[in-house]
């Protein structure tokens, strides 16, 4: 099996060299132009895919973005919302002292009031009507007429009585 190099070692003039190497240059030619057109579909492809993968990318940067925004406006309207009921909250705590505190002084008052009219009832009371006195009564008792009741009634010192 000879190889083309055996061949141009093997050739004595020029033109059986170019003889032998006219079919590689051929072939290297044709084998160019296949790598060129493979190259060109190859970047050509390359540059459809790059295309489409850069509008798949902005379309979900898009998207992203978009919901993005959505979320930013619920975020914002739910800040506003407390902020407003956290206004609402400190103007109820603010009327709330303000209703702790009359309160706290009707309280006071109509304590107050209350103890006047207890005291001046009772005042009344005890000037209207002067206070009852208790009567203890004043037992004096004679040692001698209890023992003389004793023996009428049959009691005997140290004894029971007798029964009649």
């Amino acid at each position: 099996m000879d190889t083309i190099l055996d061949r141009i070692r093997a050739a004595r003039s020029a033109d059986q060299v170019a003889q032998e190497l006219e079919p590689l240059c051929q072939a290297l030619a044709l084998i160019a132009d296949d790598f060129r057109d493979s190259t060109l579909k190859a970047s050509e492809q390359s540059l459809v895919q790059a295309r489409s993968w850069d509008q798949a990318q902005a379309s979900a940067a898009g998207e992203w973005l978009a919901a993005q925004e959505k979320t930013t406006k619920a975020w914002t309207d739910a800040a506003k919302t407390l902020k407003a009921s956290a206004q609402e909250a400190r103007a109820v705590v603010a009327e709330l002292r303000e209703d702790r505190a009359s309160e706290w002084k009707r309280t006071v008052f109509t304590g107050l009031i209350a103890g006047l009219i207890g005291a001046a009832l009772s005042i009344g009371f005890v000037l209207w009507r002067p206070p009852v006195q208790v009567l203890t009564p004043q037992v004096n008792i004679d040692p001698a007429r209890l023992v003389e009741l004793m023996k009428e009634e049959g009691w005997q010192v140290g004894t029971k009585p007798a029964r009649k």
